[in-house]
């Protein structure tokens, strides 16, 4: 059995961001330093994940759709899956 937690998409930051495509491999640390220096939001208080997005401004970059929710919204329900020994496999937004 596969248990994903499905946070809204009105409780989360989601926006669409260009990375470099030198840095394709690390995308989630990209977007990690660009998180704490362009939001109030420090990297340990949110949980982050992205996407890529079909087409891109140029050939030296890649589109990617950025997620970013407060962990205050996630740290109590995996808390308490993991106190009844249920492992959630993901955590996903939905809209």
């Amino acid at each position: 059995m596969r248990v994903v937690l499905v946070l809204p998409a009105s409780a989360c930051l989601i926006r669409q961001r260009e990375v470099p495509a030198a840095a394709s491999n690390r995308i989630g640390e990209v977007l990690a330093l660009e998180l704490e220096r362009t939001t109030p939001f420090s990297a340990q208080d949110v949980r982050q994940g992205w996407r890529r997005v079909t087409g891109s401004a140029n050939a030296a970059s890649l589109l990617v759709e950025h997620v970013v929710a407060k962990r205050h919204l996630s740290n109590p329900v995996l808390a308490e899956a993991a106190a009844l020994g249920v492992p959630i496999a993901a955590v996903d937004v939905i809209d």
